[in-house]
C-alpha cells in the first residue's frame, strides 16, 4: 500500500515537470559542457604555447580563469533550471557564489597588476587600448560588486542604511556589467589563440565564447527586474 502511494506521489510530481523545464535542464546541462571545453580550450592552448616566464601569459591565464568559467559559474549558480545546483540550499549558493567571485576578483588584480607592472618597466603608456579599457572598467565593476555583495550578505549590518533588495540589485547589476565588459575585453584579444588552434576551431570558439556569455546572464537579468519591480511597487 505504502509502495503504491509512493509511486503515485513519484508520477503525480513527474507530471508537473513541463517540457520547457525539461528542455531548460538539457540546455543548461550543454551550456555547461560549453563552458568546460571552452575553458579547457583557451586555459590548455595559452599554458602549453606560452612562456610561462613571461608576465602577459599569466595577465591573459589569471583574467581569462577569472571570467571564463569561474565568474560565470558564479552568475549562473541561482538559475532555477542549473542542474548541478538543483538541490543545493540557497544558503550554501551564496556561500558557493561569494567564494567564486572572491577567488574570481582576486585572479583579475593580480592579472591586471601583472601587465602594469610589465608595462612600467617596459616605459609603455597604459590603458590605451579597448582590451586594456573594457578590463580596467570590468575589474573595477567586479570590485565593487564584491563589496555590495558583503552588504547584500549581511542585511542584519547595513539594513538601517540601505534597503536589502536595493543591494541585491547594486550587486547583481555591477555583476552582469562587469562579466559582459570583462567577456568583450577576453575576445578584444582572442586572436592570441589564432595561431593555436584551426581555423574551424578558432571560429567555434569563437561563436561559444558569446554564447556562454549570454546563456551565463540570462537568469541574472529576470532577477534583475524582479527586483526593479520590488524596488518600484
Amino acid at each position: 500500500m505504502q509502495k503504491t502511494e509512493s509511486t503515485s506521489k513519484l508520477i503525480t510530481r513527474t507530471k508537473k515537470i513541463t517540457v520547457i523545464r525539461r528542455t531548460l535542464w538539457i540546455l543548461n546541462h550543454i551550456y555547461h559542457q560549453a563552458l568546460t571545453v571552452l575553458s579547457v580550450i583557451f586555459l590548455w592552448v595559452m599554458y602549453e604555447n606560452s612562456d610561462k616566464s613571461n608576465s602577459f601569459f599569466w595577465h591573459i591565464f589569471l583574467s581569462t580563469a577569472a571570467y571564463i568559467p569561474l565568474m560565470a559559474s558564479a552568475i549562473i549558480l541561482f538559475s532555477e533550471d542549473n542542474l548541478i545546483t538543483l538541490y543545493i540550499t540557497r544558503t550554501k549558493k551564496y556561500f558557493i557564489h561569494g567564494v567564486l567571485l572572491g577567488v574570481s576578483a582576486l585572479f583579475v588584480t593580480i592579472g591586471i597588476s601583472l601587465e602594469v607592472h610589465s608595462k612600467n618597466k617596459r616605459g609603455s603608456k597604459h590603458f590605451k587600448s579597448d582590451h586594456a579599457i573594457l578590463g580596467l572598467v570590468s575589474w573595477v565593476l567586479v570590485l565593487l560588486s564584491v563589496v555590495i555583495g558583503l552588504v547584500a550578505a549581511n542585511t542584519r549590518i547595513f539594513s538601517n542604511y540601505i534597503k536589502p533588495v536595493v543591494a541585491k540589485f547594486v550587486h547583481n547589476f555591477l555583476g552582469i556589467a562587469a562579466f559582459i565588459l570583462g567577456v568583450a575585453s577576453f575576445y578584444k584579444e582572442i586572436n592570441y589563440f589564432k595561431s593555436s588552434l584551426s581555423e574551424h576551431a578558432f571560429d567555434i570558439s569563437r561563436y561559444a565564447t558569446w554564447i556562454v556569455a549570454v546563456w551565463s546572464v540570462i537568469n541574472a537579468l529576470k532577477s534583475l527586474k524582479e527586483q526593479i519591480t520590488n524596488i518600484l511597487f
